[in-house]
């Protein structure tokens, strides 16, 4: 739902979603871990004659594409979803977007990936990479080489730090602070509002995001952030003012100029790049990931990829626009 109409990002995110699908349940068969994905859809709320247009226009336009959405009255909110603030004018729901628990997602990959012999390096900083004839030789780490032919830059907010890359995409940190609550409102749908978002979990926490922040690489934690967050929280659900801040945190979204994610053969023989993904990482990750491999593995993409080549970069300065909800 937050993907515009006309983007050619809204195709790729689709089929990230439904290979969410799949993927839930072939994670539980296989490791045992339960992502917790749902169904249940995304309510988003609006206050004003402003944001209930917006959603109207959104709403018709989606229809047009054969996807599922609807508009729903003040008074049918209250009833599908009571603990939404009830001073909403309406509300847009997008009944087929779904949720997974993002945290169990990598639990599950993790695992999964170590059972099939995947060597996982934690803490260990990837450097740079050593090249040969104009291909991939190697990667230094902080502490050694290691030598390899074929390189997945999957660096997300850090992308553009790989040395010798000489095309190393125009990636940039947007930070973002997160905060979880217990004894909240119970919330079924994931509600969007007030310019933030509360995801339910079935242990009843509630998961309140986010801001957009132009700071670099500060992952500090900071009372204006939480404030923020607060707002958007109590903003959506009023009870939520009578809950306990049970965690907070912040992360790094990776952003490009353009907004689009870069998803390709970078500028040596043997680099691939996948990332960019900015607010999208969970719902793309498991998708991309597999395009990534398939690149690297000398196979033709089956996805068209044209608008996410890392190449559209290469030579042009590093404007970047400023990304906001």
């Amino acid at each position: 739902m937050e993907t515009p109409p006309d983007s050619p990002l809204l195709p790729l995110a689709l089929l990230g979603r439904d290979r969410h699908i799949s993927l839930a349940e072939e994670l539980l068969r296989l490791t045992g871990v339960a992502v917790e994905h749902h169904r249940y859809g995304v309510l988003s709320l609006a206050f004003s004659n402003e944001e209930e247009a917006k959603l109207q226009t959104l709403v018709e336009a989606q229809k047009n594409l054969g996807l599922r959405a609807e508009m729903v009255s003040g008074s049918s909110l209250v009833r599908i979803e009571p603990a939404a603030d009830p001073r909403a004018k309406s509300a847009a729901l997008f009944p087929d977007d779904h949720r997974v628990d993002n945290r169990r997602l990598l639990e599950g990959l993790k695992a999964l990936a170590l059972s099939r012999g995947v060597e996982i390096r934690e803490y260990t900083a990837l450097r740079g990479v050593e090249t040969s004839g104009g291909r991939v030789a190697a990667v230094l780490t902080d502490t050694e080489r290691i030598a390899t032919p074929t390189l997945i830059n999957a660096l997300g907010a850090w992308a553009r730090q790989l040395s010798g890359d000489p095309g190393a995409p125009p990636v940039h940190p947007v930070k973002g602070h997160m905060m979880s609550l217990v004894d909240g409102p119970a919330l079924r749908h994931v509600v969007y509002g007030n310019h933030g978002y509360i995801v339910p979990r079935v242990d009843g926490r509630l998961i309140v995001g986010s801001t957009m922040e132009e700071v670099g690489f500060d992952t500090r934690v900071t009372a204006e952030g939480v404030a923020r967050l607060i707002e958007i929280a109590t903003g959506i659900a009023p009870a939520a003012k009578k809950a306990t801040i049970a965690e907070t945190w912040t992360g790094l979204r990776p952003a490009t100029p353009d907004g689009l994610p870069v998803i390709g053969k970078g500028a040596l023989e043997g680099l691939v790049v996948a990332g960019g993904l900015f607010r999208n990482g969970i719902l793309l990750g498991p998708l991309v990931g597999e395009i990534a491999a398939g690149i690297a593995l000398g196979e033709t993409p089956t996805h068209d990829l044209k608008p996410f080549d890392p190449a559209r970069f290469v030579g042009s300065r590093d404007t970047r626009t400023e990304l906001s909800r």
